[in-house]
């Protein structure tokens, strides 16, 4: 029986290898690997979350387990009574189950088409001081993406997001509160 060495490079057990002889084990439409400690993973996230590799030698590992990412834990701290002041740090928010499953989630390309109104010089200008410069091309680009305020690019991150929302949901009457693109 031959066995191949995996090992968990994303996720809680990042840096952790394990070997399987293949074994696949299905559970309605979800096929899992089957590892020889009694774990498994789902099919779907091989070479996303764990990856083959030549043997459990150092050399051949992807991570070291001294350097893998430990999960973070959830740390009850006592609330100071002071009230806080200007110069404390502010608390950072905990991102939701949802979130993180979302962030660690393999990612596809999506075109997405923004259509956004900004203000611009006149076209006949940019032209001309292009054309007038030796690198007229990067200062009048430079100045362009200068004038994007927070406040646009804010804009412009919601449309696309709710573009996306609306292409995958398809609920239009969920979205009727959302601007659609």
């Amino acid at each position: 029986m031959s066995l191949t060495t995996y090992q968990w490079i994303k996720g809680d057990r990042a840096g952790d290898v394990v070997k399987s002889d293949g074994t696949i084990l299905q559970e309605g439409d979800i096929n899992f690997l089957v590892f020889t400690d009694g774990t498994r993973c789902n099919e779907n996230l091989l070479g996303d979350f764990i990856m083959s590799v030549a043997s459990e030698n150092e050399e051949d590992l992807i991570l070291l387990n001294e350097i893998a990412p430990q999960p973070l834990q959830v740390v009850n701290k006592p609330k100071p009574e002071a009230k806080p002041t200007e110069k404390s740090n502010p608390v950072k928010k905990v991102d939701s189950p949802l979130v993180s499953l979302l962030s660690t989630a393999k990612k596809n390309p999506k075109t997405v088409k923004i259509e956004l109104t900004i203000d611009v010089p006149p076209y006949d200008l940019i032209r001309v001081l292009a054309g007038s410069f030796e690198d007229g091309n990067e200062q009048i680009l430079n100045y362009l993406i200068s004038t994007f305020t927070p406040e646009a690019i804010d804009e412009i991150t919601r449309k696309a997001a709710l573009d996306i929302m609306a292409d995958i949901l398809e609920e239009k009457e969920n979205l009727e509160k959302y601007e659609r693109v």
